[in-house]
């Protein structure tokens, strides 16, 4: 069985179950299998809330974590680098050198060739938070390049925190990254036939 057919099999039992309270076995007891060539995303079908493309350990003290900081990415072809620029009040105060810049683009165009989008639809009531899984999208990466240009361009944006380091784009500019080679909502018979294609 292929990597697609593992994760629809795997879609398709979760989507079963309907309605799951956060924290409960249900939600313990499942998760989607790792696969070498597919990411897989979940996410709520809520535009308001970004997708997490990759998260990596930043390694910054404290003294580069104040919230008025800005960061952003530089791109030196020149000697291979990708480094992360921390600026206060307009001024840069900090570099790092985060990747080898080929080693980054060759890891992006390995891992990111497929993307499964898996969305969930939020309920709250008094006795808890419930989701139910509801739609996929599948997605093929448009490349390394593509990923770079994103970033450069601001669209493709980054998030820290006291540990992570994150680029994070909106769902609305996702086709921008990947095309979408299908999308599954509520049958299951002309997603099979996408897989015999």
């Amino acid at each position: 069985m292929n990597s697609l057919a593992v994760i629809i099999d795997s879609f398709n039992e979760i989507k079963k179950k309907g309605w799951m309270k956060s924290g409960s076995d249900d939600e313990t007891d499942f998760y989607f299998p790792a696969c070498e060539d597919i990411s897989v995303k979940c996410t709520t079908d809520n535009k308001r809330y970004p997708i997490i493309l990759l998260a990596i350990n930043h390694g910054l003290g404290e003294e580069y974590l104040n919230k008025d900081n800005y960061y952003s990415i530089e791109t030196d072809h020149v000697n291979n680098v990708l480094r992360l620029l921390i600026y206060q009040n307009n001024i840069l105060i900090h570099k790092k050198e985060l990747f080898f810049l080929d080693d980054f683009m060759n890891y992006l165009n390995h891992s990111f060739e497929r993307l499964a989008l898996i969305l969930s639809e939020n309920k709250e009531e008094r006795r808890g938070k419930y989701y139910r899984y509801t739609k996929m999208r599948i997605y093929r990466f448009k490349g390394s390049d593509t990923f770079i240009r994103l970033l450069n361009q601001k669209i493709i944006h980054l998030k820290i925190n006291k540990n992570c380091l994150s680029f994070v784009i909106s769902k609305k500019d996702l086709d921008k990254l990947y095309k979408m080679e299908y999308r599954f909502d509520d049958t299951l018979d002309d997603f099979l036939c996408f897989l015999d294609k």
